[in-house]
């Protein structure tokens, strides 16, 4: 199922954002993410497709919020999470 959503996504420099990525999975892992900070991390993985390369439950969590309505399939934010 995840694999529908595989898609190669390659930006540019220019169109990368200066999110860190690698504080994002952190933050992530030790709980200090609040619902908007988990959408911002998830749209960025997915953006850049790596999302689909690490541990199997971020990309089911990718594939959540994308069924959810929350990202589309390119890792644009469609909504915000409701408070």
């Amino acid at each position: 199922m995840v694999r529908a959503y595989r898609k190669s996504v390659k930006t540019s420099a220019a169109e990368r954002s200066s999110y860190d990525v690698t504080s994002g999975i952190i933050e992530f892992e030790s709980g200090q993410l609040d619902d908007q900070g988990v959408l911002k991390l998830f749209s960025e993985l997915v953006k850049s497709g790596l999302v689909w390369n690490l541990q199997g439950s971020y990309g089911r969590m990718a594939a959540s919020l994308i069924d959810a309505g929350y990202l589309d399939r390119e890792g644009n934010i469609l909504k915000e999470p409701e408070a």
